[in-house]
């Protein structure tokens, strides 16, 4: 789907979100009457009087301020009426008002009376609908069981990662680090982790883009060859809230874009949530990539770095 087609049908969300508030309006304001039918005579004084002040106003010109200052005054206390009548009823103040999920754009999925940029309500649903359909969903951090685990000294490091994880994506998107890096071997929960990590985060309402490594290339390798239009995968990797990749290393080095283009993704995204997962230590990561991308990938000051060690559990038979 694309952008366009995204933002129509959130459109049409936001619609139907309105037409939901007007239709349970509506039955406060039933109800209202019928407990009290004082307010239904105040609420229709307010109305006549606008009518009736309108003519006025539009009839004699010169004193249009006065008769409007005259109708504010009468209307804030006849609404002040309504309000206690609403309190002796045990209602809340505002219980006749429309109740909006985003009180800023009242719904409309735009800021400002003007209606040229989108409320950030509006921006972050869209962002869950470009990247959060992409993210795996049958690893969570309330699936994790450290019974799996063959000794206590890996239940221990993988535990210690798991919080780490955990309270960066409750922390999201102020966690104290932009970035996570999970190292070791395979079969150490590295990918349950990013899983988990992502899952959270979504959960919170933030979106997500999980990629694999040789997903990543591809994106890559189309954005080389001109394939960069709006919604081009590299792009979406290049602005996501949240970026997480797996399995960093196991794709192929594709002359004058791996290297070069991974350098790109994480020169562009410092400061920005990203979250990655690979097989190789230290040394093999400066082997493959070179100085410049490793040393982004291990700054401690933009990442936390997670070393998982122990038994392979695709071995054991436990993933």
């Amino acid at each position: 789907m694309t952008r366009a087609q995204q933002i129509d049908q959130l459109m049409a969300q936001y619609a139907a979100k309105r037409r939901r508030a007007q239709a349970e309006r509506q039955g406060r304001v039933e109800r209202a009457r019928e407990l009290d039918p004082a307010i239904a005579l105040l609420q229709e004084g307010m109305a006549r009087r606008f009518s009736q002040v309108t003519r006025q106003m539009l009839g004699n010109r010169e004193r249009s301020a006065q008769i409007a200052a005259q109708l504010r005054a009468q209307t804030l206390a006849d609404q002040e009426a309504v309000r206690q009548r609403l309190k002796a009823l045990g209602l809340p103040p505002d219980y006749l008002d429309l109740h909006y999920e985003c009180p800023l754009c009242q719904d409309t999925g735009f800021a400002g009376e003007d209606r040229t940029r989108y409320c950030a309500c509006f921006e972050k649903a869209l962002g869950q609908a470009r990247w959060s359909s992409r993210v795996r969903g049958e690893h969570s951090f309330e699936r994790y069981d450290p019974d799996i685990f063959p000794t206590p000294e890996q239940r221990a490091l993988t535990g210690r990662a798991r919080a780490i994880c955990q309270q960066y994506a409750d922390a999201f998107p102020n966690a104290p680090k932009p970035g996570l890096v999970l190292m070791g071997e395979s079969g150490l929960g590295k990918s349950f982790l990013l899983d988990a990590v992502a899952c959270r985060v979504q959960e919170r309402g933030y979106p997500a883009l999980r990629l694999t490594a040789f997903r990543m290339l591809e994106a890559m390798r189309a954005y080389h060859m001109g394939e960069n239009g709006e919604d081009a995968p590299f792009q979406e990797m290049l602005s996501c809230p949240l970026l997480l990749l797996d399995d960093l290393g196991t794709e192929p080095v594709l002359r004058n874009i791996t290297i070069e283009y991974l350098f790109l993704l994480l020169n562009e995204r410092e400061g920005m949530a990203t979250v990655i997962a690979t097989n190789l230590t230290p040394s093999q990561l400066m082997t493959r990539y070179g100085e410049r991308v490793c040393s982004r990938l291990l700054d401690k000051r933009q990442n936390e770095v997670i070393l998982l060690k122990g038994q392979d559990l695709r071995l054991r038979g436990k993933t």
